[in-house]
């Protein structure tokens, strides 16, 4: 099966879970306010507001996911204007 997003989509996979500074492992998005990161999976045919590609690591609004299950996979399907930054590493 493939996934193809609409005009102005990303599709991304979850990026994991954060360590805090004692080490404590916190699932991702169990902070309410704290946007969440994801990996680009496929982008839509849209104007993107900023460079990004598959596989890079983004910052996006937390309140405009729409997660879903593919089978045994979960997605998440955000609009451009949610992304708020790209995560280079150095």
């Amino acid at each position: 099966m493939e996934l193809y997003p609409a005009k102005n989509v990303v599709i991304l996979k979850d990026a994991g879970q954060t360590q805090t500074k004692s080490g404590l492992v916190v699932p991702q998005g169990s902070d309410k306010n704290r946007p969440e990161v994801g990996i680009v999976l496929k982008i839509g045919a849209g104007k993107r507001p900023l460079e990004f590609k598959e596989g890079d690591k983004i910052v996006f609004r937390k309140y405009m996911e729409n997660r879903t299950f593919i089978g045994s996979e979960e997605f998440n399907f955000i609009d451009f204007k949610d992304i708020v930054a790209v995560i280079k590493d150095l």
